[in-house]
């Protein structure tokens, strides 16, 4: 199942009974931010989701804590949700590249209704700096004409128990979250950048803002035809109260995406 060199670690078939055990064994770090090679789109099926920081454990173990998910992408086509564990799939290529710390992800897939799409995910941890995310995310719509629904979030309420939130922003270029482990005084920031292309031109239009108790970001939507494609392209910077002081860490977030302070600490 899975194909092994120096460099990279392959998986040439789609194979749900085994998923939550590859997952694991693709499993990325950068020496800071530590990922499991979970799929970016919701999956129903079993799966090992984590995101976890290097340095940060449940308090008073050296039990890693996993954090809220910064790596969600979610397609609908008019009312049917991309899940691999629901659709069938006909092509699928997952790669970890090592070196370059690269998870890339390649399939073919058909909705219940007939419609199939070809998507080509990517997901890399910098090594130049450590605290950044970048994940490219591209879908081809072969047979499909209607209206799609693209969103790329960051959090989730799965971790309502372990954190819980400060403060959240979200404006139309970026989104924010400030949040504080439920045990202990540990905080973390995590601010996510965003582009969409259709058909490689930047989409001018502002996104529609998510905005929830647990949940931030942007989506499209908009009319496609066969042949046509969607590319969504994010970065997420990651800082954390271990290495900065926590009066600073939205600041310290958003410049590590670049961008200027948009609030008063």
């Amino acid at each position: 199942m899975l194909h092994y060199s120096p460099w990279k670690t392959e998986q040439t078939e789609f194979d749900p009974q085994s998923e939550v055990q590859i997952e694991e064994q693709l499993a990325f770090s950068n020496g800071y931010i530590s990922q499991y090679a979970f799929f970016e789109e919701p999956y129903t099926g079993p799966q090992h989701v984590g995101t976890f920081i290097e340095g940060i454990h449940r308090a008073g173990t050296t039990t890693p804590l996993e954090i809220p998910n910064p790596s969600i992408v979610s397609l609908r086509l008019d009312d049917e949700r991309l899940d691999l564990n629901h659709w069938h799939v006909e092509k699928f290529y997952r790669c970890l590249h090592k070196g370059d710390v690269i998870l890339e992800r390649r399939f073919t897939a058909t909705s219940p209704k007939g419609y199939t799409v070809e998507v080509a995910a990517e997901r890399q941890l910098s090594v130049k700096n450590p605290h950044l995310l970048e994940t490219t995310y591209t879908v081809k719509f072969l047979n499909y004409t209607g209206l799609i629904s693209f969103m790329t979030l960051l959090g989730e309420g799965n971790h309502a128990a372990d954190w819980y939130p400060l403060r959240s922003l979200i404006n139309d270029d970026i989104a924010y979250s400030w949040i504080q482990a439920a045990e202990g005084d540990l905080q973390l920031c995590a601010a996510q950048r965003h582009t969409f292309y259709k058909n490689g031109s930047l989409q001018s239009e502002r996104p529609i803002k998510i905005d929830k108790k647990h949940v931030l970001g942007f989506a499209y939507m908009i009319d496609v035809f066969p042949g046509d494609t969607f590319t969504m392209k994010t970065t997420v910077a990651i800082v954390d109260s271990n290495r900065y002081p926590k009066n600073e860490l939205t600041r310290r977030a958003l410049e590590k995406l670049q961008y200027p302070s948009i609030e008063k600490e």
